[in-house]
């Protein structure tokens, strides 16, 4: 492996850690969009499962292939559900059919090639 300087991750076993805690952040995203949202949700459901979307869009260009389109699947389900709660739930509810489209763009082109994944509410422009 090449040196790039002092840079944390110019090693083996850097990037076998960093690759250990995405495959763990990946798997979480999956085990929470893996749960359906219900009228017994709470706001900590409709959160974590909003905050799984929002990793999803943001970790598919990384994301293992065979994965992928499972995820997205699910994601498509929770963001579905979100629409049908309060709209005080999300500060911009138009982010969610921003989620949306980037999701269908990921189904026809490669991750890595796309342009504008969308910024998180709040975020400065």
């Amino acid at each position: 492996m090449g040196r790039c300087g002092h840079l944390p991750w110019d090693s083996d076993a850097a990037l076998d850690s960093a690759s250990t805690e995405l495959r763990t952040l990946c798997e979480w995203v999956e085990s929470v969009l893996s749960r359906p949202l219900g009228p017994n949700s709470t706001e900590a459901d409709l959160s974590l499962a909003f905050l799984a979307c929002d990793f999803l869009c943001r970790l598919a260009p990384y994301w293992e292939c065979e994965g992928l389109e499972a995820a997205m699947d699910s994601a498509f389900l929770r963001l579905d559900e979100l629409q049908h709660f309060p709209d005080g739930f999300v500060r911009d509810p138009s982010y969610l059919l921003k989620l949306r489209s980037a999701f269908e763009a990921y189904r026809d082109a490669d991750p890595l090639r796309i342009e504008g994944v969308p910024l998180p509410p709040g975020s400065p422009r």
